[in-house]
């Protein structure tokens, strides 16, 4: 799973990071495409490379050897900046990965929250 990076927390950038992977027949990274959607003239700047990273450094299942495999990683930032905030993950289907940041309070009322639906 990729970083939150800590100047895009900082900074208060946010965006989703679209990717194309070609998945060698070893269930690898092979060539990594992106275009990154971001209010942020730094957005691709700070929220490719802990993409790339994370999908360099992933084995993807045997079904996706030898095909492009499209993942969307959206990096979403909630409530006021802490110094530390909560980031936590989650993944919706089809390949969408959320990476998120909220303060620590916010964090266990929105996952209380949740659990009533």
């Amino acid at each position: 799973m990729p970083e939150f990076p800590r100047t895009a927390l900082e900074s208060k950038v946010d965006g989703s990071v679209w990717t194309w992977v070609q998945v060698t027949p070893q269930g690898k990274a092979d060539k990594i495409s992106t275009q990154v959607v971001s209010a942020y003239g730094t957005g691709p700047k700070l929220l490719t490379p802990p993409v790339e990273k994370a999908l360099q450094e992933s084995q993807f299942k045997a079904s996706c050897a030898g095909k492009t495999v499209s993942v969307v990683f959206r990096y979403e930032l909630h409530g006021e900046a802490t110094t530390n905030p909560k980031v936590t993950t989650r993944t919706e289907t089809p390949n969408i990965v959320y990476i998120e940041s909220q303060p620590e309070g916010a964090a266990v009322s929105a996952s209380n929250h949740g659990s009533s639906k």
